[in-house]
């Protein structure tokens, strides 16, 4: 039950709320003046007091079903209501398992959930996040402004510019409707991505990804979420969050969209100042032939991105290998950069 005033101002008098009856609800008042309020319920005993605090005006309480008055003075000897610290109401059953894109629900479309994998309906998803979709019986191609990627049921590989790579979820038909991995969605549409773990929903935010203009795909032997590989790769400043994969066998492949003369890669570590990563770097035209360009070590003193440059390579693609760090064995990094010829 939210309360607002209809002039704009503070309000500073009595005023009446009708909180519907049933289950106990959650009552905010907006635009009420700073300092000392009270509420009383229909009977005219006191429930609590509350203080309005300058430039959030505003009060917030749980109460039953009924008539309270709320008065901008306190009643001595009325409790003062604290919500839980952890307070967080959760949402109602209908909103539970739906998706979000820029803020707002899609009404005709629900988050499917296969073991730990969030499946979306391709077609009302795909449309809300400006990307073309037609679908078949047998092929589902979702299509942005350079990159058009093809998709068939159950198969663990899909075809991004005529162009083969790996699926960590096979997209699903059923009943004529299409589905792919929330994550997998997010890339195409180079979005960020925000799952709710306790009521299974997805938002989609409204801000793009800054991916480099000329990326193709990404992809990886081991954690090889789509939209975390993208974030590794985007321009975004101040990043924290990092990748990280397990082992001395760990592969990051990158695609361009075309050939380009590669001389080098920017990487920024994850504590890059505490450790040394080891690692190598590869290029290739084709995907297939790779040429080893880079083999060593982080500096280990810095937590910025570091640049390892090598003559220039006409290539298409750019492999990380990843072989642990000198403090244990995983592979961590917040951000990638593949370095061109202006």
């Amino acid at each position: 039950v939210v309360v607002v005033s209809r002039t704009g101002g503070l309000l500073g008098e009595s005023i009446t709320v009708e909180v519907p009856a049933g289950k106990a609800r959650q009552l905010l008042l907006t635009g009420l003046q700073p300092g000392s309020w009270s509420i009383r319920n229909a009977a005219g005993n006191p429930v609590f007091n509350a203080e309005v605090m300058t430039g959030k005006n505003t009060l917030f309480a749980v109460v039953d079903g009924g008539r309270y008055t709320v008065q901008p003075t306190a009643t001595p000897g009325a409790p003062t209501y604290t919500p839980a610290p952890d307070f967080m109401p959760r949402p109602s059953a209908s909103l539970a398992s739906r998706i979000f894109v820029d803020g707002q629900l899609l009404l005709d479309a629900q988050v499917r959930t296969v073991g730990e994998q969030r499946l979306l309906p391709v077609l009302p998803v795909g449309q809300a996040l400006g990307l073309a979709c037609t679908a078949s019986l047998d092929s589902l191609r979702v299509a942005s402004a350079a990159r058009t990627a093809v998709f068939r049921a159950g198969a663990d590989e899909f075809t991004v510019n005529d162009q083969s790579f790996h699926l960590p979820t096979p997209a699903v038909q059923e009943d004529g409707i299409w589905y792919l991995a929330d994550s997998l969605l997010a890339a195409l549409a180079e979005r960020t991505l925000a799952r709710d773990q306790d009521d299974g929903c997805v938002e989609f935010s409204a801000q793009r990804l800054a991916c480099p203009a000329n990326l193709l795909w990404v992809e990886a032997n081991q954690t090889n979420e789509p939209d975390a590989l993208h974030a590794l790769l985007a321009d975004l400043p101040g990043r924290t969050e990092y990748w990280a994969a397990k082992g001395d066998d760990v592969r990051l492949d990158v695609a361009l969209l075309e050939p380009a003369p590669i001389q080098g890669v920017g990487i920024q570590w994850h504590q890059g100042n505490k450790r040394q990563a080891k690692f190598a770097l590869e290029t290739s035209p084709d995907g297939t032939t790779w040429t080893r360009v880079f083999e060593g070590t982080s500096s280990g003193k810095d937590s910025g991105l570091e640049t390892y440059r090598f003559p220039p390579q006409q290539a298409r693609f750019v492999r990380f290998l990843g072989f642990g760090n000198t403090a244990n064995e995983w592979n961590s990094l917040v951000h990638l950069q593949v370095l061109t010829e202006k």
